[in-house]
């Protein structure tokens, strides 16, 4: 795996540099010898930023029904293992710290039960990794670095979405959103 790519692609999200991190991610992926996973070059999600806006803002209106809301973070499944469905849970908290500093505040949610949104578009990257796992290709190295550099592509796309739908118009309460995966080390946070 490319140590510095993750970290590059994970300092330009937590920076807010999108697109950077797509086209980092995205030169990475061009660059292997593989057609497998190149559907994530020409696609992303295709979700609607007004039906991922309103999934937010819906949970956002009922969470500040229980307590007063300071942060919602939207951490989307696995992908690699995951492949029959990729969706994204929604959090909320009372608090809202640093997480330069300080991210296992995270883990301790204050939210309301919520359903998750599933995630459409990639079904083609979706059949590329259930056949990477299936055919067990996660013993190769070779194919071990390809399907790392196609999940973080997925991953900058999540953050894509997210970022369109948040320019769409605005939220129901001006909090910061922070969105990532399961088990993932960077972040990317876009305030009110």
């Amino acid at each position: 795996m490319d140590e510095d790519l993750f970290t590059s692609v994970g300092a330009s999200l937590f920076r807010g540099e999108v697109e950077l991190a797509a086209k980092s991610a995205e030169d990475a992926l061009r660059a292997q010898e593989s057609t497998r996973f190149a559907s994530l070059l020409t696609s992303g999600f295709t979700n609607t930023p007004s039906s991922v806006l309103d999934h937010i803002n819906g949970f956002l209106m009922e969470c500040k029904k229980a307590f007063d809301v300071k942060a919602i973070y939207l951490p989307h499944n696995g992908f690699t293992f995951n492949n029959d469905r990729w969706y994204f849970d929604a959090n909320a908290y009372d608090i809202a710290k640093d997480i330069a500093t300080d991210y296992e505040w995270l883990c301790h949610p204050r939210s309301i039960a919520w359903a998750s949104f599933t995630l459409k578009g990639l079904e083609k990257a979706q059949e590329d990794f259930h056949w990477y796992v299936n055919a067990e290709k996660f013993e190769d190295e070779k194919w071990e670095s390809i399907a790392a550099k196609a999940e973080l592509l997925v991953k900058v796309r999540f953050v894509q979405l997210i970022a369109s739908a948040l320019a769409s118009r605005s939220l129901a309460l001006p909090v910061p959103i922070i969105t990532t995966a399961y088990s993932c080390d960077f972040f990317c946070r876009f305030e009110p």
